[in-house]
């Protein structure tokens, strides 16, 4: 009995028939300091010396007419220029479906969920014996090749900013909440960069994230922007706890920061220096790297830099991740708690009810920095990555 329905889209047609171990989906990061990388979805397809039905059923996604893999270079011609859909920059879908018409007396409403985990085109297509494996990524990865002229911009708006560099690139970005910061101005012999690195510079200075929609949407939002989602409680009977770890590190501790802002004077950009004084009296001076931001005022300069100590300045428990069983989730006294987990997503935020016995803290929130998912029909997991601050969206510093 399957739990739940996935389906992979492949130029239009459904190959989840032949698709092996479901797919693999990493999204976001588990590096709070890192930009986000773009989504990835990685399958496994049976080919047609595995099964030869394939060739029959699925006729436009194996190689040279079905003609298993094996044989010797003498024979590629033979099947190297059959029609196949199984190529680099074929547009690729994931989605998810589970049983319809629940009903309890917890949730006599509820009727599944459905919806899109990934969105992008194949990028790699890896062909061995009895196995054809695929790469896909997402939208955002292609703004990485876009190289643009960033001279002579004014100061501006961070919201502002963001708009021009998608103009420039000539590609549609949705620019989600406001801010209020100003970003210096560039100067007027700059030499052409890319615009992924400009949006990731503009994001990383004002705590904004840029990424795309599990729907293929390129998106920026500033730190100022609601996700959307009201903090979500991941249910106890499907928290996995043998992957539960609570961690502190001195290491981790840094209580100076210096933040370079605005514009050059005779080649040299401003800086400030933030200090968290309680912790320089309990560990002595842990002064980080220097921080190069586009950020234009002192003002901005120096929240950013206090943002960054409330990270780091203080011993804390926190925990990396949390691996949580979907299908344990589905099969929970409310079954919508599986949706409300299921429609996490980057920088929502998330509570871990159940820790180990004995754990140090009662329960655990944080936001979501990213995730690994395994879509299978008998089982699907969300491997989350958390912010090791333990910060929720609510609590991050103005």
């Amino acid at each position: 009995m399957t739990i739940f329905t996935p389906t992979v889209t492949i130029d239009g047609t459904n190959i989840a028939g032949i698709v092996l171990r479901g797919a693999t989906i990493t999204r976001g990061k588990s590096d709070p300091d890192a930009p986000p990388t773009p989504s990835t979805a990685y399958l496994e397809l049976v080919t047609a010396d595995a099964d030869p039905t394939v060739a029959d059923d699925f006729p436009l996604f194996t190689y040279g007419e079905g003609i298993a893999t094996g044989y010797y270079a003498d024979y590629r011609e033979l099947y190297e220029g059959g029609e196949t859909k199984l190529a680099a920059g074929t547009p690729i879908a994931v989605t998810v479906a589970t049983p319809t018409g629940y009903a309890d007396t917890y949730e006599a409403t509820y009727v599944g969920f459905a919806g899109t985990r990934f969105s992008g085109i194949v990028t790699a297509v890896d062909y061995r014996r009895r196995v054809i494996a695929l790469t896909a990524v997402d939208s955002s990865e292609a703004i990485a090749r876009i190289m643009v002229d960033p001279s002579s911009w004014p100061v501006e708006d961070e919201t502002v900013r963001a708009a021009r560099i998608a103009t420039a690139a000539g590609i549609t970005l949705d620019v989600v909440g406001t801010s209020g910061r100003d970003i210096v101005a560039t100067d007027a012999d700059l030499p052409p960069r890319s615009a992924a690195v400009l949006l990731d510079e503009l994001a990383a200075s004002n705590d904004a994230l840029v990424f795309a929609t599990r729907d293929g949407v390129l998106t920026y939002r500033t730190r100022d922007a609601v996700t959307g989602h009201a903090n979500v409680t991941v249910p106890s009977t499907a928290t996995i706890a043998d992957d539960l770890t609570l961690t502190q590190e001195l290491g981790r501790i840094v209580n100076r920061v210096t933040v370079e802002y605005g514009a050059a004077v005779s080649g040299v950009r401003p800086t400030v220096t933030v200090d968290d004084a309680p912790s320089i009296a309990l560990y002595g001076v842990r002064e980080g790297l220097p921080i190069v931001t586009v950020l234009n005022d002192l003002a901005d300069a120096t929240a950013y830099g206090n943002r960054v100590l409330d990270h780091y300045a203080t011993l804390t428990w926190h925990m990396p991740s949390v691996a949580v069983n979907l299908a344990l989730a589905e099969t929970d006294t409310s079954p919508a708690a599986m949706q409300a987990v299921a429609e996490l997503d980057l920088d929502d935020d998330v509570t871990v009810p159940y820790l180990l016995p004995a754990a140090p803290l009662l329960d655990y929130a944080s936001r979501v920095l990213g995730y690994t998912e395994t879509v299978d029909p008998y089982a699907w997991q969300l491997a989350i990555s958390m912010d090791p601050a333990g910060w929720t969206r609510q609590e991050i510093p103005a």
